[in-house]
């Protein structure tokens, strides 16, 4: 039921993602804007984001203010929209820029990923982003379209998208009281 970040990996890369054993915190993202029923109301509307925020055995229920909290709320709302978001670069690109926001720190090879996809190959000219894309794709470049940068792909975005999850997480407990709507019981299957 819970976990759809989980899903954005792809089935056939499931086993290279470090999404397959880990137990994502974050779940269910949304962003809407309460109270916008007619036209008249939508400009009135509170924006939020929601998620439910597993902790321990219990799932928090959480409602953030997009106006009071743009960081926090943003990072949910971008999380929501992370499935939707098409083709694959964009989809890291967007997860990068979460944990980037929140002020958590990218690995280098989630930094050297980062860089190949948002530049032109002949932009690469640093000596260690270059070495170290040889070492991760055995070239200079990465193409989507080849299994082995696909497969490196997914694993190193499955491991960004655990690493906002894990960085997200610890966040919104700082602030849980500040957040959480309702407790609940972590269903188990």
């Amino acid at each position: 039921m819970y976990g759809e970040l989980k899903q954005i990996v792809p089935k056939q890369f499931a086993a290279v993602s470090p999404t397959t054993t880990h137990v994502f915190r974050i779940l269910n993202p949304t962003c809407h804007a309460e109270g916008s029923f007619g036209w008249r109301a939508r400009r009135h509307a509170k924006h939020v984001a929601r998620c439910k925020l597993r902790r321990g055995e219990s799932l928090y229920s959480l409602v953030i203010p997009l106006e009071k909290e743009p960081l926090l709320g943003g990072a949910i709302a971008d999380l929501a929209s992370l499935p939707k978001n098409g083709y694959r670069p964009a989809k890291y690109l967007d997860l990068y820029k979460i944990l980037e926001q929140l002020g958590g720190t990218p690995s280098l090879d989630q930094r050297v990923l980062r860089h190949a996809l948002a530049h032109a190959p002949s932009n690469l000219t640093k000596p260690g982003t270059l070495e170290r894309l040889q070492i991760l794709f055995d070239t200079k470049h990465v193409d989507l379209e080849n299994p082995k940068h696909e497969r490196v792909f997914w694993r190193l975005f499955g491991g960004l998208l655990v690493d906002v999850d894990v960085f997200l997480g610890n966040e919104l407990e700082k602030r849980l009281s500040e957040f959480a709507i309702r407790n609940e019981a972590v269903e188990t299957a």
